[in-house]
């Protein structure tokens, strides 16, 4: 059997801060690795460290913890709003094991609440979640996210009559760019040109790299000819921001078609057709330009 000092000296070698807490939110004891320093540590009282806005939401798991009479899990993320006092500004996640205790403690029942930096975990997996629609390049939307955003604003068309265009875009003479400048300046091309549409484009336009050298932009509830406007606008900003970078002068710009929704379109790919002709019609014309590709 161990004596009281050896319960004492295990409970606070446990590798997560653990503490009782009573129904009303008051921190009685506190044990575990550095519980005094955790990012989730509420003594004197829940009530007394975090906002009205989280406080009672953490009462109301010791509850239902202490009214099932089971052990209790839940997950919950603290930002610098959750706190009644100064806190460091990034936001971190934590895993919380309620176990109701089989005795009062100053005359109320009370929980074992083992504490859970779960942080780490937790943006692994919106890294992971985010890899399969965001371009790690451009850091625009992937390909696959393009198709399923393609296709629900071409049943929205077809639904509703709302419009929607479409611009398709490449660097100019992009071959060159990679012979003559390698791979490394290859990305901090399209890194930039991400970078652009992402800080050009309106709240509800949607940027995604297509291919390789191929980028493709939704314009939802706008007509070509007020996206022309959009996209020309773009076209300068991006030409601009290349010729600050040591590039030939050739491989500086870009070339685009641009279009929208048909009341004959059969599928969302008629669309991305059609902006594809308008930017071969562009690259004829000689590039650095948007060309319109008209419904017919």
């Amino acid at each position: 059997m161990l004596t009281q000092p050896q319960l004492a000296q295990l409970a606070s070698s446990l590798p997560i801060p653990a503490f009782v807490l009573t129904r009303s939110g008051r921190c009685v004891q506190a044990f575990g690795c550095d519980s005094h320093y955790s990012g989730f540590y509420p003594a004197p009282s829940i009530t007394a460290i975090f906002s009205p806005n989280k406080a009672p939401w953490l009462l109301t798991q010791i509850d239902h913890a202490l009214a099932s009479g089971k052990p209790h899990q839940v997950e919950f993320a603290l930002s610098e709003h959750d706190w009644q006092q100064s806190r460091p500004r990034h936001s971190s996640w934590w895993q919380g094991h309620l176990s109701p205790l089989n005795f009062q403690v100053d005359g109320e029942a009370a929980v074992l609440w083992l504490s859970h930096d779960v942080t780490h975990y937790h943006q692994q997996a919106l890294r992971w979640a985010n890899y399969g629609e965001v371009d790690l390049v451009s850091h625009l939307y992937s390909q696959r996210r393009m198709n399923k955003e393609l296709a629900a604003h071409f049943s929205l068309f077809h639904r509703h009559h709302i419009p929607c265009s479409l611009v398709m875009f490449e660097l100019d003479y992009f071959n060159q760019l990679r012979q003559q400048c390698g791979e490394t300046t290859e990305a901090c091309v399209v890194s930039t040109v991400g970078n652009v549409c992402l800080s050009d484009l309106r709240q509800e336009d949607q940027a995604f790299r297509y291919q390789q050298n191929s980028f493709v932009i939704l314009l939802p509830h706008t007509e070509t000819e007020q996206a022309w406007a959009l996209i020309d606008r773009l076209r300068k900003d991006i030409h601009q921001r290349l010729l600050s970078l040591d590039l030939p002068q050739a491989c500086t710009s870009i070339s685009g078609g641009l279009s929208q929704f048909a009341d004959d379109d059969q599928r969302s790919q008629d669309l991305l057709n059609r902006a594809s002709q308008g930017l071969a019609a562009a690259k004829a014309l000689g590039c650095n330009r948007i060309c319109v590709e008209q419904l017919h």
